[in-house]
């Protein structure tokens, strides 16, 4: 008699084991398929955009090249990283002729209208059409002295 004891022990252990087993994998199906519901509707687009992703479109698909045509160091990469940060692609930075600018130039190199998106984000400079196409690029900003954008935001 006490082996069947000791055998019915077992069985319920065994028993209570394969329950809790199945009990964390019913856990684990439960909480996948609550992430899937949470993701889901962000990775398909079915959840509209806030204003500051849209804002940080604003250079979806524009070229741009930078050229420091005031001579102060390190504005080219500032610049840079600005309209960067805005969602635009910029594709070189330099050096412009000469350092006398006495505005900032917006040139635009392929579109108009990709030119004054990117003198708007800036906030100063004078538009130029100067299409060429063996640039490869949109818009070309030669920072002037008057360009003292706002880095901060």
């Amino acid at each position: 008699m006490a082996k069947k004891r000791g055998s019915r022990r077992r069985k319920k252990e065994s028993a209570l084991i394969r329950v809790g087993r199945a009990l964390n994998r019913l856990l684990i199906v439960v909480t996948s398929l609550l992430i899937a519901l949470y993701v889901l509707p962000f990775s398909l687009g079915f959840l509209e955009e806030t204003d500051d992703v849209v804002l940080s479109n604003a250079g979806e698909e524009v070229t741009v090249q930078v050229l420091n045509g005031c001579g102060e160091k390190g504005l080219a990469l500032t610049i840079t990283r600005f309209l960067r940060s805005h969602g635009f692609d910029v594709v070189e930075m330099g050096i412009a002729d000469h350092f006398d600018y006495a505005t900032t130039q917006v040139i635009a190199r392929d579109d108009w209208e990709s030119a004054s998106r990117v003198r708007g984000v800036l906030g100063v400079g004078e538009l130029v059409s100067q299409p060429d196409s063996t640039l490869l690029l949109d818009v070309t900003v030669i920072i002037g002295p008057d360009c003292k954008v706002r880095t901060n935001e």
